[in-house]
């Protein structure tokens, strides 16, 4: 008897997340069968519940109803599912609304599928040359088809004379050639390996073979199928099936019926034959990886989309107009290439199903593609023997081959030109390319090429690629949402992962001048980016798609913040002036104005009291209550007119943290209805040196300082943040609506500077120098500090520095202890450091588990309104 399927462990069901986005993290695209009857029902469900959109409940009911039906084994699956959803919300309701429409989720399932090619590539130097060459001296030998048993590290080819060889890419050497038994074999087409048994199955013109690997290469059963000639083969290892196509259009699945026999008696049979074309042979069929579907191609020129486990059609793409002979998975591009016999390569989502790019050959007709997996890098092949190295980001040709189609040794003796023409017409007579198949030869940087010679090339990438662009990097901020670190630097934004500190994406050319600073709003879905140009504008956080112009001042902007309660932009800059914003196209809501028309350094801003804190280049700090949109007074660090470099207020607490250009840290009361200044300490006091601290946090009652000589310096102020508590009819409670009222009814700027405003000095301290303790400080850079950060990693504070030095590094906020940087740049002084920081994205959930289990069941209790497509069935 046939033995049961195995069941799917919990970790199988979670590894259903297929990477076809920029949004791998949260990507629920692969659960969904996105075909045209997927796409009605959802707009129906959507148009059912009204223009005004679908709430978060709202969307995981409708959503859950496109899904499959969840597997009784796995009891943890629907809570997975919504907790998906749920973060697939937020990234859509970038309005944050609480609301999405139906526009809004059309319009970023294309985006999540559709990246920007040339914005989002990682620039590497890679140089091939050749290593290798096999010939067949007989001259009776073409490679039909290469494929890489990673068990066993072996290349497989399968040949037009009836052979199958097998080749080390360690050694680059033939280690056995294998005949198949029985009857006269002329070819083999293709082959699939079936690990679990040892087996080796080959598809050949009157029937598919069953070899037994580990026993000599013995047959195991021979299966005759005279009626139709199968031309490829493909392995699924759950229901452990062979799929095969044949030359009359029909898919056929294969099972044996005695699994755990041994292969001789496992007696292999055809459970289910589905006809897929018109009499169009089926040329290819492949897996898609991770994902429960796989495809095949047709010589029509179709890609369609299976579902694996009913075996049933999910989509058909036109994909080409001439017979499909490759379809291969890029890791790089996390897509479906494909490959037919015109001059056309094209990359395919094929859950949307979406063209995401394509290439033409310049020099022929295609005959051969793969894609390297230790590489962003495609190879192709013509049939005039063109070899052509792409990258799979950009799309273009990186570098170019020549193949002689009589072999390298063609190159070593003197052919005449009859000769040369005699061997040209009888290569085309026979049908016969120079280049016939390609592939990766594993986890070494080698592929190899067969045809009627067998090749190995070999290529090496640059050891440090710069992946800076020469500019200082201007600003580094955190997002626990997609647990990424996004940096800006010239016009260019990048996205690294947290958690092993590899480059995610580059966004190139996103702002027509140089960004100066930058933040991200409540959900961290939105960017807001101010350049030096005056510009500020909102972008989609994982897409770095332009959202709105929010608007331009006429100088540079030198600090931009979210308040997050009232959804407003609050800016400042050399202007003179703090503008207010609205998150949408011309937003410009109100501009405070400075006495002297001052250039505004830097700014700071209390979401807890609304207080505004904003420093001049004349030595002065400008305190505004944003409640009554009021100047409430003016501090001065030192009696001269020295720059104010950064400001931080404290959290919980009435203080407020200056630096200036003369090397002190002032720290004064500003919550309060007496402002004063409670303490100034040098930050040069240990040393002769002064530094200037060009940038500051607080942390847990820590204040951390980094200046223009790349040093952080840790400081205890937890005694003054207890003693100097604000009110607590400071605190603020405000809506949007309210706030937006009282903006309309001081017009579009103000102008509260009077002989009434009181004028503070630090001259006199309330407490004395020693009331704040220097706990750490280390050499982070040797460049000066642009921004520094925090954020947490499995729960410890991590802070984050970035510098002028073209670097970003991370550091344990405690020891100092470097955690790694985001890159090495030996041109100024940094050597490679391993990234040791250990950060699990699980343990920062921004829903609770019980939030969602109530989620979950308000999404269960919902009714579903009239003439909907189905209930949900559970």
């Amino acid at each position: 008897m046939a033995e049961n399927l195995p069941q799917p462990t919990p970790s199988e069901e979670r590894d259903l997340l297929a990477h076809y986005d920029p949004l791998s993290e949260f990507n629920i695209l692969s659960f969904i069968s996105w075909d045209d009857e997927t796409l009605r029902k959802l707009a129906q469900e959507w148009n059912l519940r009204g223009k005004d959109g679908l709430t978060v409940a709202e969307f995981i009911h409708v959503m859950l109803k496109v899904f499959p039906k969840p597997d009784k084994r796995n009891q943890h699956q629907r809570k997975q599912w919504a907790h998906k959803l749920f973060n697939f919300f937020i990234q859509i309701d970038c309005d944050h609304k609480n609301k999405i429409e139906w526009d809004q989720f059309l319009s970023f399932i294309t985006a999540c599928c559709v990246f920007d090619r040339e914005k989002t590539r990682v620039d590497t130097v890679v140089q091939y040359h050749f290593e290798k060459e096999i010939i067949d001296h007989a001259g009776n030998f073409t490679v039909l088809k290469f494929i890489y048993d990673s068990i066993n590290d072996h290349i497989i080819s399968f040949n037009a004379n009836g052979t199958v060889q097998i080749y080390s890419p360690s050694t680059l050497s033939l280690i056995k050639k294998i005949s198949l038994h029985g009857r006269p074999i002329i070819s083999v087409y293709d082959g699939a390996l079936i690990n679990e048994r040892s087996l080796l199955a080959v598809c050949y013109p009157t029937g598919i073979q069953i070899i037994s690997t580990m026993q000599g290469c013995s047959l195991a059963q021979d299966i005759e199928t005279t009626d139709t000639t199968h031309f490829c083969i493909m392995y699924e290892p759950v229901s452990h099936s062979l799929f095969t196509g044949s030359e009359n259009g029909r898919l056929h699945q294969w099972q044996a019926e005695n699994w755990g026999e041994k292969p001789s008696h496992m007696n292999w049979r055809c459970v289910n034959s589905i006809k897929v074309t018109n009499g169009s042979a089926i040329t290819c069929v492949t897996t898609i990886p991770n994902s429960g579907s796989f495809v095949t191609g047709d010589e029509d020129g179709q890609l369609i989309v299976w579902d694996t486990k009913n075996v049933r059609l999910i989509h058909r793409i036109q994909a080409h107009h001439a017979p499909i002979h490759t379809i291969v998975h890029s890791d790089s591009m996390h897509a479906l290439m494909t490959a037919a016999y015109e001059t056309t390569v094209c990359a395919w989502n094929p859950f949307i199903p979406f063209l995401i790019s394509k290439i033409t050959c310049p020099t022929g007709v295609v005959t051969a593609m793969t894609c390297l997996p230790d590489s962003p890098h495609l190879v192709i092949a013509d049939r005039n023997g063109n070899l052509h190295i792409i990258n799979s980001r950009t799309m273009q040709i990186v570098q170019t081959f020549q193949i002689s189609p009589f072999g390298q040794f063609a190159s070593r003796v003197n052919i005449t030109q009859t000769t040369y023409k005699q061997l040209t017409h009888s290569l085309q007579t026979t049908g016969s390319f120079p280049v016939t198949s390609l592939c990766h030869c594993g986890p070494r940087k080698r592929f190899i090429l067969g045809g009627r010679m067998i090749r190995f090339y070999e290529y090496e990438e640059n050891i440090q690629p710069m992946l800076s662009d020469r500019l200082p990097i201007r600003a580094a901020l955190h997002n626990s949402q997609f647990h990424v670190i996004c940096t800006c630097s010239g016009c260019n934004i990048r996205h690294w992962e947290t958690a092993n500190g590899l480059m995610h994406c580059v966004f190139r050319k996103v702002t027509q001048s140089n960004i100066t600073c930058m933040c991200t709003d409540c959900p961290q879905t939105l960017l807001f980016v101010a350049t030096q140009g005056g510009e500020l504008i909102t972008l989609h956080f994982p897409t770095s798609s332009l959202m709105h112009n929010v608007g331009k001042q006429s100088s540079a902007i030198t600090a931009v913040n979210h308040l997050k309660n009232i959804n407003i932009i609050v800016t400042a800059g050399w202007a003179n002036f703090i503008t207010l914003w609205n998150n949408k196209n011309d937003g410009r809501l109100i501009d405070l104005l400075t006495e002297k028309k001052e250039d505004l350094l830097c700014m700071a801003v209390s979401e807890e009291y609304l207080m505004l804190a904003a420093g001049t280049g004349k030595g002065e700090i400008n305190i505004w209550d944003l409640k009554e949109f009021k100047l409430v007074c003016v501090l001065h660090p030192q009696n001269c007119e020295t720059e104010i470099l950064s400001l931080t207020f404290v959290e919980h607490s009435s203080l407020l943290v200056s630096s200036d250009a003369e090397g002190y840290i002032t720290i004064w009361s500003v919550v309060t209805d007496e402002p004063c200044a409670v303490s100034q300490l040098p930050n040069f006091y240990i040393e002769s040196q002064t530094s200037n601290i060009l940038s500051m946090c607080v942390v847990e009652n820590y204040l951390l300082t980094a200046d223009h000589c790349g040093e952080v310096r840790l400081w205890d102020i937890s005694q003054l943040a207890s003693q100097f508590t604000a009110p607590d009819d400071k605190k603020v409670n405000i809506e949007r609506v309210e706030f937006l009222s009282l903006l309309n009814q001081k017009g579009k700027s103000v102008r509260y500077y009077t002989t009434q405003v009181p004028h503070i000095n630090s001259s006199i301290c309330v407490m004395p120098v020693g009331s704040f303790q220097l706990i750490l400080k280390w050499k982070a850079h040797h460049s000066p500090i642009t921004s520094i950060s925090s954020f947490y990693a499995n729960k410890k504070p991590i802070i984050m520095t970035s510098s002028n030095d073209c670097c970003v590094a991370v550091w344990d906020m405690r020891t100092g202890m470097c955690k790694g940087f985001l890159q090495s740049n030996p041109q100024f002084g940094l050597t490679e450091r391993k990234w040791t920081l250990q950060y699990n994205p699980k343990e920062d959930q921004i829903i609770t588990e019980e939030d969602l289990l109530l989620l979950l069941d308000s999404a269960d209790n919902i009714q579903t309104p009239p003439s909907s497509p189905r209930e949900l069935d559970i």
